[in-house]
């Protein structure tokens, strides 16, 4: 993981703007700007593990303290050549500011298991990785599941699979 010498911030998801968020907060983004139903959050930009922004309480606070889910959103993560869904932590059901700080703590740890290098150095020529971390307001869903715009097995774009 690279250790950034910029402070670490919070960005709300409405404000993103062309903060260096990763993909996960920038389709985010991108949904709201379409005027999409998107659940509140914010991310968390250029902390390290144990380095997280002295206003995390008040952010967390201002979306009133409710259940998160606490997400990974690499920058570069996801690309043409390697899509890096599964290989950082997300933690789900997450209540109240202790265990928020341990939650973002273990997704920006992820960036250093194994299995997230071994991806890493197989498929792309990053020497480091910069982690973001969305933390949204998480919803009971009553159904969930995967769309793929491109078949993923033999990259053809007239096919979808659900």
């Amino acid at each position: 993981m690279t250790t950034s010498t910029a402070a670490p911030s919070i960005c709300s998801l409405n404000d993103l703007g062309d903060s260096p968020a990763g993909g996960k907060a920038e389709g985010l983004a991108r949904l709201i700007s379409m005027g999409l139903s998107v659940p509140p959050g914010f991310v968390v930009l250029h902390a390290s593990p144990n380095r997280l922004p002295d206003d995390l309480q008040n952010h967390y606070e201002a979306l009133g303290n409710p259940v998160v889910a606490v997400r990974s959103s690499a920058i570069g993560e996801d690309s043409a050549g390697a899509s890096f869904a599964g290989q950082y932590e997300t933690m789900l059901n997450v209540q109240g500011i202790d265990q928020l700080r341990s939650a973002i703590n273990q997704c920006l740890a992820s960036v250093g298991n194994d299995r997230a290098k071994a991806y890493k150095d197989e498929k792309t020529g990053f020497d480091q990785v910069q982690m973001a971390v969305v933390v949204q307001q998480q919803v009971e869903a009553r159904c969930a599941g995967v769309l793929f715009t491109v078949d993923p097995v033999t990259n053809r774009r007239d096919h979808i699979i659900i």
